[in-house]
């Protein structure tokens, strides 16, 4: 991998700086300086470079952020509390508070995004295969960070569905290996697609459902990790509660007993003291369901068997949004007459 000039790394490479020293660097200079980020970013167009820039324009803008989170304490400790906070989620929240304009930057340098392109799709081939590596991942998951900070900025957001860029990810939804870097991939190409969903715009939703984001999350329900099955859930949520998702999702049978299986599965596969937050968006998507004539009736006979199970609404007490919601579906489903939970956690028929 070859070295950047040091005026593109911003310090000299003899000596690798502390964080302490980094931190103080970075109080003494404010944000990063626009021509910095601006030479990172004519660097991603050389082969020999791109590596270095990538690292570099992300390890920039995430030292940056830890130094505002250094001066705000009570941010520090809710962020570094959370144990399911990666780095790389660290990095993402980065790239959208230290630098807005960066969305703007890589969209308009010329040759920027098709290099950002030509390092997810080097790794095409490897999905297949067992051969992919951590750190290979690690560096496509450099390139999709950028990507989801394109798809995040209002400007952006727009040009970015209109290039057919989520397409670019759709092989990472649809790969079936459950290995730790192919897992990365897949989380992140999810988040790009939850970060388009964000402003609701219903052009955007319709673009997503006619190039089949669907069954790719029903993909990433299935064999993704606890992380991947949130977002994905999340996102078939989104669909769901717009109009239009709801038609789709219920208008053929087979599309509508597919999303029914996969949030079944999910909810089966909870043993003892369920996770609240995917359990709740789980039900959520049955409640949006039911609001559908002919999938109501087709719920009647494909509820998740462990909602009906005594133990299991038990062990929904500390949880009273949760259990709300379950009570919801139930009353949504029978008027209120059919189904209803005792205070004892009991179910009656």
């Amino acid at each position: 991998m070859a070295k950047l000039p040091e005026d593109f790394v911003g310090c000299r490479r003899e000596v690798g700086p502390s964080t302490s020293e980094s931190l103080k660097a970075f109080s003494n200079a404010g944000r990063p300086k626009m021509v910095y980020v601006e030479k990172l970013i004519l660097a991603l167009a050389h082969e020999h470079t791109r590596e270095r820039a990538l690292y570099h324009l992300c390890k920039a803008i995430f030292f940056f952020f830890f130094f505002k989170l250094y001066r705000c304490n009570d941010v520090l400790i809710i962020i570094f509390a959370s144990e399911s906070l990666t780095a790389y989620k660290v990095l993402r929240i980065a790239i959208r508070m230290t630098h807005e304009d960066l969305a703007l930057l890589l969209w308009h340098s010329f040759g920027a995004m098709y290099k950002l392109l030509q390092e997810i799709v080097a790794v095409y081939p490897l999905l297949s295969t067992p051969n992919l590596t951590d750190s290979e991942s690690n560096r496509v998951c450099y390139a999709v960070a950028l990507l989801e900070c394109v798809a995040s900025h209002e400007d952006t957001r727009m040009l970015f569905i209109k290039a057919n860029m989520p397409l670019y990810l759709y092989p990472f939804l649809s790969n079936m290996n459950k290995e730790k870097p192919h897992e990365c991939l897949r989380i992140t190409s999810l988040d790009v697609i939850s970060a388009l969903m964000k402003s609701n715009d219903a052009n955007i939703i319709n673009f997503l459902l006619a190039s089949e984001i669907l069954p790719k999350c029903l993909i990433c329900m299935d064999v993704g990790s606890q992380i991947s099955k949130l977002v994905a859930t999340t996102i078939v949520e989104k669909v769901l509660m717009t109009d239009d998702g709801l038609r789709y999702c219920c208008y053929y049978a087979g599309r509508f007993y597919a999303i029914t299986r996969a949030l079944g599965k999910m909810a089966d596969e909870f043993s003892g003291k369920p996770s609240g937050k995917l359990l709740n968006h789980i039900i959520c998507c049955y409640i949006r369901l039911t609001e559908n004539p002919r999938a109501r009736y087709g719920l009647g006979g494909c509820l998740p068997r462990k909602f009906t199970e005594t133990t299991f609404i038990k062990n929904l007490q500390d949880d009273p949004t949760t259990m709300l919601s379950l009570q919801k579906l139930f009353n949504s489903l029978s008027s209120g007459d059919l189904y209803q939970i005792q205070p004892g956690g009991k179910l009656s028929i």
